[in-house]
């Protein structure tokens, strides 16, 4: 509390003007008999504080809304003492829709945490969770297969390489749990054309930089597999294909052009591809990117 007088505040049994405040019980005392002036008094100081080093940075609110939890952050917390925090965790939580986010994104809290995931990728997720609960039609539905499929599409939303495989890994639950609950989330956001159009958009870009540094490759190698990548999507040969393969046969051919030695063998085992579909895929590739490359 900011130690701020009152004007022309003194004493009235000594008259005494040297008056201190007591900042727990906010009374006025006087320095010299100890008599209390004024009790519960009001703070004449500052009502917003300063969370940046830039003094016109000023907050006159607590912490922004998030959608990342149950309660979209609005609700007062009682310091824990006794019992008590079990009696805000039930005021806080009361219908069946409530316990269900609060346990949903108590894990995806977790899972943030430990994997280190972007904070934008989070609220998404929790927003496109979110729809799924709507009109009750998440009844019956895995709690961890819709996250993960909220989480999946939220990736690829913000063109993070996420596969569904590393997701169930993740939620420790099995990948069959997640593709079942694929379709039911897809169809909730139907209306949502421009998300839709997001999550149905196959950039193999994004595992460029990822299959590169695993491999330890020379940053040439990254520049012209996106130079490959960039002229087969202009000649449309990126659609229907899966982005992970066309990413790995970018690279492989990018390693080729710049005499870079990788065996076809390295990078299907990292993409987790078989050699057929690589081949498969660098000769689409040098059909269409108009390279004379020999495999």
């Amino acid at each position: 509390m900011i130690n701020t007088l009152p004007p022309n505040i003194s004493c009235n049994s000594c008259k005494n003007s040297e008056v201190v405040k007591d900042p727990v019980t906010a009374s006025y005392i006087c320095k010299n008999c100890g008599t209390v002036l004024q009790n519960k008094s009001i703070d004449f100081g500052r009502e917003w504080r300063i969370f940046f080093e830039e003094e016109n940075q000023r907050a006159r609110t607590g912490a922004p809304i998030t959608f990342a939890l149950h309660d979209k952050g609005v609700s007062s917390e009682i310091v824990a003492y006794n019992n008590y925090t079990i009696l805000q965790k039930r005021t806080k939580v009361l219908t069946s829709e409530e316990r269900r986010l609060y346990h949903s994104f108590e894990l995806l809290d977790r899972i943030a945490s430990k994997y280190n995931l972007n904070k934008e990728v989070i609220e998404t997720c929790a927003i496109i969770y979110r729809k799924t609960m709507k009109n009750n039609l998440i009844k019956g539905k895995s709690i961890k297969g819709t996250l993960g499929v909220a989480l999946y599409f939220a990736c690829k939303i913000h063109d993070i390489p996420m596969t569904i495989k590393e997701i169930s890994s993740m939620l420790n639950v099995d990948k069959k749990e997640i593709s079942k609950c694929y379709k039911f989330v897809l169809d909730i956001l139907k209306e949502e054309k421009e998300l839709i159009n997001k999550i149905k958009i196959n950039n193999p870009k994004i595992y460029i930089e990822e299959i590169v540094k695993a491999l330890k490759l020379d940053y040439k190698i990254e520049k012209q597999a996106l130079k490959i990548l960039e002229e087969a999507t202009k000649n449309g040969l990126c659609s229907g294909k899966s982005p992970k393969s066309l990413a790995a046969a970018a690279v492989y051919l990018a390693c080729i052009m710049t005499n870079n030695k990788k065996t076809q063998k390295e990078i299907a085992n990292f993409t987790q591809i078989s050699e057929v579909t690589l081949r498969n895929r660098c000769k689409e590739l040098i059909k269409g990117v108009d390279v004379e490359i020999i495999l």
